[in-house]
């Protein structure tokens, strides 16, 4: 045995940190000695791809900087262990490619302005009603008593009526072609909540008919 020469079990162990690429190793193949250097050994361990490379088929790693080219992830999560809701499609996705604004504050932004436009629409609606023309509302009455009562909501609906707006006309149904204007001085009105809330007319007589005709405006309160 040459001096050099010794037996595997008495060698230094060479640890991976200590192993440098440029060192070789000795194989045997077909009666013939090989060297190999161990970064070719690597090369082929690895076939021929590389560990945190760039190319499309090196080897990724946890916590590398890589572009991931043709995958296809199921069930991924994004800085959570929440996955992905299964039923977002790539074509969802898809639609997020041109946009480059942050979402939230324009969904804030788009909400200030609806409140702004709604608070517009409303002041437009008060300004136009406090232009707007008389209404009217006409019935033809009969009668069993001295009194007609009418309530707000007869007479507007659901408008809530402006009580200092009223005109009111009264007219007895003397024949189908002819109305008498009546000078009635016993008329009520009844106001709740600065709204009217019914119009009573007194001084009619029991078995008549009658024409009522009340010009109103809403309120724009």
């Amino acid at each position: 045995m040459a001096a050099n020469d010794k037996k595997i079990s008495s060698l230094t162990e060479w640890i991976y940190a200590n192993i440098v690429d440029a060192a070789n190793i000795v194989v045997a193949n077909a009666g013939a000695n090989y060297r190999i250097a161990m970064s070719t050994l690597k090369q082929y361990v690895l076939g021929n791809r590389t560990i945190d490379g760039t190319g499309s088929g090196d080897i990724p790693t946890n916590g590398g900087t890589q572009t991931f080219t043709n995958k296809r992830l199921d069930s991924p999560s994004f800085n959570s262990y929440t996955t992905l809701n299964s039923n977002v499609t790539a074509t969802q996705m898809n639609l997020l490619q041109n946009l480059d604004v942050n979402v939230k504050q324009k969904f804030d932004s788009l909400d200030s302005d609806v409140s702004g436009i709604e608070n517009n629409i409303y002041d437009l609606l008060n300004a136009v009603n406090a232009l707007q023309a008389d209404k009217i509302y006409s019935t033809g009455q009969g009668t069993s008593s001295t009194s007609i009562t009418i309530s707000a909501s007869t007479i507007g609906g659901e408008d809530k009526i402006d009580p200092n707006s009223l005109s009111i006309f009264v007219y007895e149904q003397k024949s189908v072609s002819l109305l008498k204007l009546l000078n009635l001085s016993n008329i009520s009105i009844e106001i709740s909540d600065g709204y009217l809330s019914s119009v009573t007319i007194g001084d009619v007589e029991s078995g008549r008919s009658y024409q009522i005709v009340i010009r109103y405006r809403v309120s724009t309160q």
